[in-house]
C-alpha cells in the first residue's frame, strides 16, 4: 500500500511539473492538495515531496496549502472522510497558478 501511495504522489507531481495545459496542471494541484490531507508519502519519498512543495510554494497557492495539509497529516493522521462537496468543487479558476505549470 505504501508503494502505491508513493506512485500516486509521483504521478501527480509529474502532472503538475511543466504540463502544457494549465487546466490539467490546476486539477493536479487540487488533487495533490487533497492527497496530502489524506495520507503521507513513505519516509523515503517525504523529503522529496517536501522539497518539491517548498520550491513550488512561492508561486503556487495550492503548494502552500499542500504543505500545511501534509504537516497536519503527519502530526495528527490523515482524514477519515472526504471533505464536503463545497470544499472539493471550488472553481479551478480560483487556484490558477501564477506562472502556469512551468515550475
Amino acid at each position: 500500500q505504501e508503494k502505491l501511495r508513493d506512485e500516486i504522489y509521483c504521478q501527480v507531481i509529474k502532472q503538475v511539473t511543466g504540463h502544457p495545459r494549465p487546466e490539467h496542471c490546476t486539477r493536479g494541484w487540487s488533487f495533490l492538495s487533497l492527497l496530502t490531507g489524506f495520507f503521507p508519502p513513505s519516509t523515503r519519498l517525504m523529503p522529496y515531496l517536501t522539497k518539491f512543495l517548498q520550491d513550488s510554494g512561492p508561486s503556487q497557492e495550492l503548494a502552500r496549502s499542500s504543505q500545511e495539509h501534509l504537516q497536519r497529516t503527519v502530526k495528527y493522521g490523515g482524514r477519515r472522510r472526504m471533505p464536503p462537496p463545497e470544499r472539493t468543487s471550488d472553481s479551478p479558476a480560483s487556484y490558477s497558478p501564477a506562472g502556469g505549470c512551468g515550475l
